[in-house]
C-alpha cells in the first residue's frame, strides 16, 4: 500500500466500483466506509485522494470540495454543458433546451448551444435566440464537419457534459470531433474486482486526446438521463428566483408595476412588455412560463 495519498479524478462509477485516473493510468477503487456513515457518495467528476494497495487496486479516502453536482445523472464538477440541438426535423423543442439552460444556470455551469445538422437546416433563428440570451452558440454538422473545429476548441481544459434529446446526433458529433481517447478498457479491471463485466449505463468521462490520461487537458462525457428532466430531482430554482436563470430578463427586472410580479401574465410586467415589443424572445418567455408552472407547486421537501 502507498504510504501517502494520491490525487485522482473519478471517470466512472459502476455499482460502487470507481475508476480513478491517477499516476498516468486508471486505478480501480472502492470507497471507504466512512462515506456511507457521513451520507457522502463519490461521483464521476469528483477530485479525490486515494491510497493504492499492493495489488494495484485502491480505495478512496477523501473527496475534494465540489463546485457543483448533478443528482440525475450523478456527476460533479461540471464546467460546461454542450446542448446538442437540431433545427432539422425532428427539431429540438425550445422548452427542452431551455430546461437544460435553467439547470445549468442554477449550478453555475456554462452553456454552449450547438445546432447540429446544419447541412439540412443551419438553425439561424435558434442561434439568434440563444445568442440574445447570452449563450455561446454555433452551427455544426457531424455529417460534413462544418463547425466541428470550433466546437473542439471550446472543450479544451474544461470538464464538459454533452446532452440533447434523442435524434440530434450526439454520438455522431462526438465521433466527428475525434477528440476522445480510445474507450478505457474496464473489462480487465472488472474481472480483477471479481464482479465480471458491467453493462449499466452511467456517466463516463473520457480524457481528450490533447492531454495524457489524468492530466487536466479536458474531459468529456455523454449524459444518459440528463435530458429526462425529472422535475423532482433536477435543480430548478424556486419560483422567486426563476427569472434569474434567464439572463436576458435582467435589464427588465425591477421595472414591473408590482414588486411580486411573476413575469407570467401580470399587467404592467416589464418582461412581458419587452417580449411584446420584440426585445425578448417569445419562445424563451413561453419556456419561462412553462417552467414557472412546474416550480410554483414544488415544495422544498419534495426535492430529495
Amino acid at each position: 500500500m502507498t504510504d501517502g495519498n494520491i490525487r485522482g479524478f473519478i471517470i466512472k462509477n459502476v455499482s460502487g466500483l470507481y475508476f480513478v485516473t491517477a499516476n498516468g493510468g486508471v486505478i480501480l477503487c472502492r470507497a471507504r466506509g466512512l462515506f456511507r456513515k457521513s451520507g457522502q457518495t463519490p461521483l464521476a467528476g469528483d477530485h479525490v485522494t486515494i491510497r493504492v494497495n499492493d495489488d494495484g487496486t485502491g480505495y478512496i479516502d477523501g473527496i475534494l470540495p465540489r463546485k457543483n453536482a448533478l443528482i440525475r445523472p450523478p456527476a460533479a464538477n461540471i464546467d460546461q454543458a454542450v446542448i446538442i440541438a437540431s433545427a432539422a426535423p425532428p427539431a429540438t423543442s425550445a422548452l427542452v433546451i431551455d430546461k437544460m439552460c435553467v439547470i445549468c444556470e442554477s449550478l453555475g455551469v456554462s452553456v454552449v448551444v450547438a445546432v447540429n445538422k446544419s447541412d439540412l437546416d443551419p438553425g439561424a433563428d435558434m442561434l439568434k435566440t440563444y445568442a440574445a440570451a447570452g449563450y455561446a452558440n454555433l452551427s455544426i454538422s457531424a455529417a460534413t464537419g462544418a463547425g466541428i473545429n470550433g466546437l473542439k476548441a471550446l472543450l479544451q481544459d474544461k470538464v464538459t457534459i454533452l446532452t440533447g434529446n434523442s435524434g440530434v446526433g450526439k454520438s455522431s458529433v462526438i465521433n466527428a470531433m475525434g477528440v476522445v481517447t480510445a474507450a478505457i478498457e474496464t473489462d480487465e479491471l472488472s474481472v480483477r474486482s471479481g464482479r465480471g463485466k458491467h453493462t449499466t449505463r452511467t456517466v463516463e468521462f473520457f480524457p481528450l486526446k490533447s492531454a495524457p490520461m489524468g492530466a487536466h487537458g479536458g474531459y468529456i462525457a455523454d449524459s444518459p438521463g440528463f435530458s429526462l428532466l425529472d422535475e423532482k430531482y433536477i435543480p430548478f430554482p424556486p419560483k422567486e428566483r426563476l427569472a434569474e436563470a434567464f439572463p436576458e430578463f435582467a435589464p427588465y427586472m425591477g421595472e414591473c408595476r408590482f414588486d411580486d410580479c411573476s413575469h407570467t401574465r401580470e399587467q404592467g410586467c416589464a418582461v412581458i412588455g419587452a417580449r411584446d415589443a420584440g426585445r425578448l424572445s417569445k419562445s424563451r418567455h413561453d419556456s419561462y412560463t412553462a417552467i414557472y408552472d412546474i416550480v410554483k407547486d414544488i415544495k422544498s421537501w419534495d426535492k430529495r
